[in-house]
């Protein structure tokens, strides 16, 4: 189990070491989550309420370390 609160502001890279950038926003749904808002385009997507930032499957996070979220290719 993990908090949530954890998740933000986590640093998200690749398997193969590309910084995709940090979690802004969390999008739950059913009492799951679903998907991370990533990198500075999200952040400014929660400012302006547009759908323009990189937004990274719940299903792509093959593991956390730290404050690390490693995700698929």
């Amino acid at each position: 189990m993990i908090r949530l609160g954890r998740l933000y502001d986590a640093t998200v890279v690749t398997v193969a070491g590309k910084r995709l950038g940090t979690v802004h926003e969390v999008t739950i749904e059913a009492g799951r989550v679903k998907e991370l808002g990533v990198g500075a385009a999200n952040f400014l997507e929660r400012l302006f309420a547009r759908r323009e930032g990189r937004h990274v499957a719940w299903d792509k996070v093959k593991k956390i370390e730290g404050r690390t979220i490693i995700v698929e290719d």
